[in-house]
């Protein structure tokens, strides 16, 4: 089964491959950190003044744990990270982290927080160019707010050689799935291809948000992981495969 993932090369195209998938790894965005964190620098320097710290993404929590190691500093609020991926990077930092693996959306982490627990206190929402509002608007109305831009999505051309190979495959209808892991990169891939490249194909993707992203464009989902994570996409995506296996090897 050809699987095409709009993500580069890592962990989840490995889970496939052992799986038995074949993977046509096919990145559309990168993300890279602004040359100038200014910002977030100064921030740093008053640290302690903050009550907690949200993170949204993964980038988002590598620049703040490099940062935080560069300047030696020793955060004792509660620090809030949405995603398996990005709690991860921090676990081991000894933080006061707080991760719900339920949320499937940025709104859902906050709406299982304690209203209490955010209520009348400082937060420091560290975050991409392109980052929703969702924990600006949730926090402004009860607490003192304030966020710094670390990094930029920034769109992949996808090169001739590949670009030839997907298009000959999907109108051959030899990709079964084609999975993706956020709005932009969805965004930059229907820019490139066209949405018509997935009419004989199935889509999957992580959580929620890219599902809603899909939604609104009119185009079907087909496999929608239960948790934002990769882990469990990857299990759906294999699981696809076996039932479209005994589902051939019965006709």
């Amino acid at each position: 089964m050809n699987v095409l993932v709009i993500r580069e090369f890592e962990d989840f195209s490995r889970m496939l491959i052992a799986g038995d998938a074949t993977v046509i790894n096919c990145p559309t965005i990168r993300t890279s950190q602004k040359e100038d964190v200014l910002d977030l620098e100064e921030k740093l320097q008053r640290l302690d003044s903050f009550d907690g710290i949200f993170l949204t993404s993964r980038k988002a929590a590598e620049i703040f744990r490099k940062k935080h190691r560069e300047y030696d500093l020793r955060f004792r609020g509660r620090v809030y990270v949405f995603g398996k991926r990005g709690f991860n990077v921090l676990k081991n930092e000894g933080f006061d982290l707080y991760g719900d693996a339920a949320a499937g959306t940025v709104q859902e982490m906050l709406d299982a927080i304690a209203p209490a627990e955010l209520a009348n206190k400082r937060f420091l929402i560290i975050c991409g160019e392109n980052a929703l509002p969702t924990v600006v608007d949730h926090l402004s109305p009860i607490s003192t707010v304030e966020r710094t831009v670390v990094y930029r999505t920034e769109t992949m051309l996808v090169g001739p050689a590949l670009r030839e190979k997907v298009v000959s495959l999907a109108k051959r209808g030899e990709i079964a799935l084609a999975c993706f892991f956020s709005p932009s990169g969805a965004a930059s891939f229907l820019s490139q291809f066209g949405a018509s490249l997935l009419c004989g194909t199935k889509v999957a993707v992580i959580g929620k948000t890219t599902a809603e992203y899909f939604a609104r464009a009119n185009i079907r989902v087909d496999l929608i992981s239960e948790k934002p994570d990769a882990a469990d996409l990857a299990n759906a995506v294999l699981k696809f495969q076996r039932y479209r296996s005994l589902t051939a090897a019965a006709h």
